[in-house]
């Protein structure tokens, strides 16, 4: 089997405890205003010392023209939208390295583009994969950055749209969420986990 060359990470054998993740899904449900039913919640991931993920997209849009998710060429236009939005919390966060990459957006007050996030135990990041107009929102492409001391182990928690409308009653838009979500969500490190080998598809 060819080793994927996007992403070194491994995928854990299945969720956190329930009583570490019935709380935080909660939260997140009831501080976006959307029902627990739209909320997608990954295995856990882990990144020993030299794993990453490369720049991608957590849309999940699918692109009929070219017969796979989306890249690059698909002239912008959302199929088949399953994440309007993803959460990304950090378990645990490593010594160095394994910020998580925001490869287009602008930073602020520079003229560099790339905004990059520490990757520190408790800390949730929120951000929209599409725009208000259904489209594929550009910005939302981001990497995780290599590991360079210690581990780190982060969930994601993608928010659906809704079959076979979003949560503005508008198919594939961001505008029917809560503008101010808490920027950050605080959650013990799960206990140990059994790492299985991502694979890739």
């Amino acid at each position: 089997m060819e080793a994927d060359p996007i992403r070194t990470s491994f995928i854990c054998r299945g969720l956190p405890p329930r009583e570490l993740l019935d709380p935080l899904v909660t939260r997140i449900a009831d501080g976006l205003g959307v029902p627990m039913e739209q909320l997608e919640v990954s295995r856990p991931f882990l990144y020993h010392k030299g794993h990453h993920f490369g720049p991608h997209h957590d849309s999940g849009a699918w692109c009929e023209e070219r017969g796979q998710f989306f890249f690059e060429g698909c002239g912008r236009k959302a199929l088949q939208l399953k994440r309007l939005a993803t959460m990304l919390v950090y378990l645990k966060g490593p010594m160095a390295g394994g910020s998580t990459f925001f490869t287009r957006v602008k930073a602020p007050s520079s003229y560099d583009m790339g905004v990059r996030v520490a990757a520190q135990e408790g800390r949730a990041v929120l951000w929209p994969n599409v725009t208000d107009e259904g489209l594929i929102d550009q910005r939302a492409e981001h990497a995780g950055e290599v590991v360079t001391q210690g581990t780190k182990l982060a969930l994601n928690i993608f928010i659906l749209e809704a079959a076979p409308l979003s949560v503005s009653g508008k198919a594939g838009s961001m505008a029917g969420l809560n503008p101010s979500p808490p920027p950050c969500v605080q959650l013990p490190a799960a206990g140990p986990l059994r790492p299985q080998r991502d694979r890739p598809g």
